[in-house]
């Protein structure tokens, strides 16, 4: 005789802490031992039908199981059967033990199983297909990137070109220059996305839009103390 030990869980409510034999230990591991213990799906056992909610064991198996004696186990049955939590129906070498409001325990854990398994696949799958869409946009500016600046060596899309331009009429190109200089200088050191720097650049130099021609504040010196990252 096996007990019902695979996965799965069992539900509890809060509200069993008001239950009268919550703090009737026995009693209290009695009933628990049993909800794990009872079948979840109808099964037979040596030509006894087991239905759901119903735990084929004898008193030596309960007493073995939970360490107490065979007296407690029986007055952890009467109580349990006293408040109708379990019926007792012996059988010539067995006693099946039905606890009466099973469904009412495992029904609310599948759903409530159910429904988390939902939300970790359509979370799983939020961000899976978060990442292709940001892989496939990469790849795709990757392919149209081209090189300007003095020494070639910074990359932007012809679209990004044209919104720098339009922003800052007056200070884009001066600063792809200066950005292109500082790549040639420090070889082994790259941004991971020039448009991105020059955008910081300019706005930290110029502002939020280039209205008129001014000298640049910035101080290249300084691109030593960004972080920056190798390759990409």
């Amino acid at each position: 005789m096996q007990l019902n030990t695979q996965g799965g869980y069992i539900n509890l409510y809060r509200k069993m802490m008001q239950w009268q034999w919550y703090h009737d230990a026995n009693t209290f591991r009695v009933f628990v031992h049993l909800i794990f213990s009872a079948n979840y799906a109808e099964s037979r056992y040596r030509g006894i039908l087991l239905r759901r909610g119903q735990a084929l064991t004898t008193l030596g198996k309960l007493s073995d199981d939970l360490h107490i004696s065979l007296r407690s186990v029986r007055t952890a049955l009467d109580h349990l059967k006293s408040t109708n939590e379990i019926t007792i129906e012996p059988t010539t070498k067995f006693t099946v033990i039905t606890v009466n409001k099973y469904n009412d325990y495992q029904t609310a854990t599948n759903e409530t199983t159910n429904r988390r398994q939902t939300s970790d696949k359509q979370t799983t799958n939020g961000h899976t297909n978060i990442y292709k869409k940001n892989k496939k946009e990469n790849k795709e500016r990757e392919r149209a990137l081209a090189a300007h600046g003095t020494f070639g060596n910074v990359m932007l899309t012809d679209e990004e070109l044209s919104a720098l331009r339009q922003r800052y009429p007056y200070s884009c190109d001066e600063k792809i220059n200066r950005l292109s200089r500082w790549l040639e200088n420090k070889p082994e050191r790259s941004f991971r996305n020039h448009y991105a720097v020059l955008l910081d650049w300019l706005e930290e130099d110029v502002g939020s839009a280039d209205q008129t021609a001014r000298t640049s504040s910035y101080d290249i010196d300084a691109l030593d103390k960004i972080n920056t990252l190798e390759g990409y």
